[in-house]
Order: structure tokens, then C-alpha cells, then sequence
């Protein structure tokens, strides 16, 4: 069960925890949402509350110019370049202190984990509350108006985050951490929308992602950090400009990454678009359980995958395309064969195939070579997705499926006689709002 209350020893617990914490000096630009709501400009040091909040600290901040930006369609010329020093700042923010650091014993290790645990659940039992009563039509859809619109509730929600920086996301279990950050990164994108305003664009979308932030141990964490830098452990992002703070082996946060990225978090994580999973409530001891069931639900009922046996076709969300080697990496080796899919390969080379002419290749048969190539690679999917790399993904896929659809997939994948093409569908950016 969670709770909203601690104990007069709980309280005493807290205060030591932050007493062993190490403040940060460095002073940084933001916007911060103040427990009305309303977004204000401002610039604090992270040891000490800010002013502008109104309940005692900035928990919730959107790092540099770029925020701004978002928040005003005339400030959009310099996004790239704002963006950059924003997270260059941050990043030298988050290295950690390497002298003067606090003595510790085990003791006081148990008493900053119990402490960062409760506050966790404090936390998050606040932001179920939210998902209650903004989250509709069973997760597609945000009411993002709700989010302020309910002003004792959204007030109690602020406070409750500005705690987040009595947690240390290191002292988590594994599962604890993944829940955690699940459930924040889709409170915060919720806050961000509900603040800020909807993006205008792709490119404020991609500002939203890497400004926006909360404080969290009094580190920053940004939506692409939390994604790209805790739960994928730094792995790359697809869209080259979906940057993180993180400053390499130096920042403090490299504690707190899973252990073991989990390619089901893609079906846990929110961005706001109608063609995201929907939004669930990830519980710390049933996080296990709750993936599997999100993947299943997503890849069965939400249109993740579809088999269309008239034309030999199956479709798989583009979310399958973009990060194919992280479904790819959970699959050993030697792995299964889908021989209709090799069939179309074959067929596509042999069509395609035809002899250089001696001595010496002109320019114009190098080109047709160089596309023949390239009409090879493509001719099992339209995503630019490897064969090795899609043959991983559609193992990994395969134990989620079950009924019908498990049975079109066999009867089109692994016929001896058809061929089969794989097709990445195309993802609606549209924002998965509703009044």
C-alpha cells in the first residue's frame, strides 16, 4: 500500500538524510511552476528554495533558454544552439563532487535508503492520484486541463514532488528504480504539457523533451535523461538532436542507471502522442508483472502488431523500428528463422542481381549497383531496419503473441511457400490530449 504521511520519526529520518547530501553551488536560468501552476522565470542556486516556487523549493524546472523558447513561438531561431549550453550547464552541474566528501557508515546508507523509499511511495502515491483524474479512455488520452484545473489537488501534487529531492534513485532496488522513473518521466511529460502548453512543432517537441526537468536528489533529470541516460543506460537515442545532460563517467547519475536496460519500458513510456503506449500506474513490487502485461496489451490490442495475410504483410509500430537493437541485444544467438522472410530477401537480390562489366565498372554502373544494394537491404521492411536486427525484433516479439494473431503470424512467417514483407507504420505526433 502507499502512504501520504510519515511519522515524527520519519521526519528526523528525513533530516539526516539530507544533512549527508552534498548541496550544489552552481546557480542555473529556468522556469519553475509554482504551486498555482502559473510558470515563472527565475534564477537560484540548488542548495537553497526558490522564491518563485511557492512552496519552498524548484523541483520542477525547465533547464535554460530553451524552455523559454517553448514557451514562446518568438524564440524559436536559436533553439539548437540554446538547447546545447543549457545541457552543457547542466551536465557540469551534475558531475559530482570529488572532495570533501561526507563520511558514511552503514547505518546511516540504511537510514538514506528507507528515507529515499518513503518518499518515493509518498510521491507516487500522488502522482496515481494524478493519473486518476487526468488520464482517460484507458491511458490513450490526457485531460492535461485537469492537471491545473483542480487546484487543491494540483497544489498537493507540486509539494509532493518537491520532495523528489530527498530521493537517491541509487539506494533503489532494480525494480524500485525502473517503477519510479516509469512513473515520473509520464508525470512530468503530463506536467510539462499541462504548464508549458502543447508543442508546437516537432522541433518544440524535441526542446520540450531535453528542457523540461525535475530535481530529483538535487540532480536534474530531463525527459531524454530519464529515458535515454537511466532506463536504456546511456544508450544512443534515434533522432540525433534527443540529447541528454549526462557528462560522461564523471556525472553522479551514472549511479542511479539500471542495471539491465528493459526493452519493455518502450511500452511503458509516454511522449505524449496519440501513437504512445497508453499510461499506467507501474507499482515498485509488481513492475515485473505490469511490463509484461503493458507489452502484451500494446503489441495485441494497441495495434502494435498487425499480420494482413491478403497481402503478406506484417506491421509493426514504428516504435519497433527505432530502437530494433534494443529488442535485438534480449535475443541469443543462434535465433530463429522466419522463411518467408528470407524468401522475399532472395527473391529481391536475385531479381535485382546482375554482373559488373569488365575491365572496370563506369560511375553509372557503380550508382546502380550501390542502389541494387540498397533496394536489397530494404527489401524486407521499410524502416532502414538490418535483417539481422529485424530478425531479433520479430524474436523478440513472437512470446507476446497469443490468439489470432498468433496464429496469422505463423501461418504468414513461417509458410514454406510465401513471401513476406515487414512494414513500419507511420506514428502520429498528434498530441493525445482530450477535453
Amino acid at each position: 500500500e502507499f502512504t501520504t504521511s510519515c511519522d515524527n520519526s520519519s521526519g528526523s529520518e528525513r533530516r539526516l538524510c539530507q544533512s549527508e547530501q552534498q548541496p550544489l553551488q552552481h546557480q542555473r536560468h529556468h522556469l519553475c511552476v509554482n504551486d498555482k501552476g502559473g510558470v515563472v522565470e527565475g534564477s537560484v542556486s540548488s542548495s537553497s528554495p526558490s522564491k518563485n516556487s511557492g512552496f519552498g523549493d524548484s523541483s520542477v524546472v525547465a533547464v535554460g533558454a530553451a524552455a523559454a523558447a517553448a514557451a514562446s513561438a518568438s524564440a524559436v531561431d536559436d533553439s539548437a544552439v540554446t538547447v546545447r549550453k543549457s545541457i552543457e550547464s547542466v551536465a557540469e552541474m551534475n558531475s559530482p563532487v570529488l572532495h570533501a566528501l561526507p563520511m558514511t557508515t552503514p547505518e546511516i546508507e540504511q537510514t538514506r535508503r528507507r528515507v529515499s523509499l518513503r518518499v518515493a511511495r509518498d510521491v507516487l502515491c500522488e502522482v496515481r492520484r494524478v493519473f486518476e483524474y487526468v488520464v482517460v479512455d484507458d491511458g490513450g488520452n490526457v485531460a492535461y486541463k485537469r492537471f491545473l484545473s483542480n487546484g487543491a489537488a494540483s497544489k498537493q501534487y507540486l509539494r509532493a514532488v518537491a520532495e523528489l529531492r530527498e530521493v537517491d534513485p541509487s539506494l533503489l532496488t532494480e525494480h524500485e528504480r525502473v517503477a519510479f522513473f516509469l512513473n515520473i518521466y509520464n508525470a512530468l511529460l503530463i506536467h510539462s504539457v499541462a504548464a508549458l502548453g502543447a508543442p508546437g512543432s516537432m522541433l518544440e517537441r524535441m526542446k520540450m523533451y531535453a528542457a523540461v526537468a525535475y530535481d530529483i536528489g538535487g540532480r536534474i533529470y530531463t525527459l531524454n535523461d530519464i529515458e535515454h541516460g537511466i532506463l536504456r543506460r546511456g544508450r544512443a537515442a534515434p533522432s540525433g538532436i534527443a540529447v541528454t545532460t549526462f557528462n560522461g563517467e564523471l556525472d553522479a547519475r551514472n549511479a542511479c542507471r539500471v542495471a539491465r536496460p528493459d526493452a519493455r519500458i518502450h511500452f511503458a513510456l509516454n511522449c505524449g502522442a496519440k501513437s504512445c503506449p497508453p499510461i499506467r500506474f507501474y507499482e515498485l513490487e509488481r513492475i515485473e508483472e505490469q511490463l509484461t502485461l503493458a507489452t502484451r496489451n500494446y503489441i495485441v490490442h494497441n495495434g502494435g502488431v498487425e499480420v494482413d495475410l491478403t497481402n503478406n504483410v506484417v506491421r509493426l509500430s514504428r516504435i519497433f523500428a527505432w530502437y530494433a537493437s534494443d529488442f535485438a541485444s534480449e535475443v541469443p544467438h543462434p535465433r530463429q528463422s522466419f522463411p518467408a522472410l528470407l524468401r522475399q530477401r532472395d527473391s529481391a537480390q536475385a531479381q535485382h542481381q546482375r554482373p559488373l562489366q569488365p575491365p572496370s565498372p563506369t560511375r553509372a554502373v557503380e550508382e546502380e549497383h550501390a542502389a541494387t544494394a540498397a533496394d536489397a537491404k530494404s527489401a524486407t521492411n521499410n524502416g532502414g531496419v538490418s535483417d539481422e536486427l529485424l530478425v531479433g525484433v520479430l524474436c523478440w516479439i513472437e512470446p507476446f503473441l497469443d490468439g489470432e494473431l498468433a496464429v496469422a503470424w505463423n501461418q504468414l512467417l513461417r509458410s514454406s511457400t510465401k513471401r513476406a514483407r515487414v512494414e513500419f507504420t507511420s506514428y502520429s505526433w498528434e498530441l493525445n490530449t482530450t477535453a
